[in-house]
Formats: structure tokens, C-alpha cells, sequence
């Protein structure tokens, strides 16, 4: 049976923003995200809003396929480093899941993007809602961080390779409106 103990209504994108970044600021521990994909400028965003002192997991698809089509940055390793954050992938992840102090939880569809986030011109149409998480909720979001592959230089060096010889040959489609 599942019990939600406390819930937000739904939340459009403002909103969700807004909430997140008051329970970033107020944070005293530990910070989680998981989002599919991850631009620069939502990094950057997410950088601004977490007090220096916490322990911070970001956790991606990342997969080479994505950051060839520019849905996610191969940049984002280099501030996670700069930080001293983990970064973690699973090429198959889909989901959108920020766990703040394991007090707070937030679950949507965006994706820690520009777009995704709306912190640019024309964002996309995203909803979410936090929650106080359960201790399985928390179990679960723990087994994510646990099944992640952490990004370390060389791992990252094969990207950037594989990405250079891509890229020579490659062509984004264009289509018309």
C-alpha cells in the first residue's frame, strides 16, 4: 500500500523551479539529481542555487547517441569535477528525480535543461510535484546512485574520441515547420 505523507498539487515549471531552488538553498546535507538529460545551462542554474558545503550527485543517460544529437552536454563532467560532485550515468535512464536531504522530493519531467527547466525562450510544457519521500522511496533512489556508472577521466577521454570522429560526419536533420 502506498501512502503519500505529504504531496505538493501539481506544479507547472515556475513553480516546480521555484520550489526546488528554495529547498536547494535551505539544504544541509546532501542533494541528488537524476535527470536523462543535461545541458550546460542547467548545470550552471542548478551551480548557483547549492550551498558549497553539500555532498551532490548528478546522475545522467549520457549516452554518446545524446550528446552527438546535443541532448545533453559532454561538458557537464568538466563543472561536476570543478566542483568536486560525483557524476554518474546509466545509458538507459529516463527519469527526472531531484532528492534533497532525503527530506524532500521532487519528481517531473524535466529534465535539467534550459528547455526542460524553463530558463530560456520557449521552454517546453513540463509539470511535476514534490513530496517527502518514503524510506522506499529513498531505498530506491539509493539503488539508482548504486547501479550508476561513475564518470571518471578516461572514461570521459573515450567520449570526447569517439565524439571527434562522430561529429566529422555528421549531419543533424532539419525539418520544416
Amino acid at each position: 500500500m502506498i501512502i503519500f505523507e505529504e504531496r505538493s498539487p501539481i506544479l507547472d515549471q515556475s513553480e516546480y523551479r521555484k520550489q526546488i531552488k528554495k529547498k536547494t538553498i535551505d539544504a544541509q546535507k546532501e542533494l541528488v539529481v537524476i535527470s536523462a538529460f543535461v545541458k550546460i545551462i542547467g548545470l550552471k542554474w542548478l551551480e548557483t542555487i547549492i550551498p558549497k558545503n553539500i555532498k551532490v550527485t548528478l546522475i545522467s543517460r549520457f549516452s554518446p547517441q545524446d550528446i552527438l544529437m546535443g541532448s545533453s552536454d559532454l561538458e557537464i563532467y568538466e563543472i561536476c569535477k570543478k566542483n568536486n560532485w560525483k557524476f554518474k550515468f546509466i545509458t538507459e535512464l529516463h527519469a527526472k528525480v531531484i532528492l534533497i536531504d532525503r527530506s524532500h522530493l521532487f519528481v517531473g519531467s524535466q529534465n535539467l535543461t534550459g528547455k526542460g527547466m524553463g530558463i530560456v525562450c520557449n521552454p517546453n510544457l513540463e509539470y511535476g510535484m514534490m513530496t517527502i519521500p518514503t524510506k522506499e522511496e529513498v531505498k530506491i533512489i539509493n539503488s539508482i546512485v548504486d547501479q550508476s556508472l561513475e564518470m571518471n577521466d578516461y572514461i570521459f577521454e573515450e567520449y570526447e574520441k569517439w565524439l571527434s570522429d562522430k561529429k566529422q560526419n555528421f549531419i543533424l536533420p532539419s525539418f520544416k515547420d
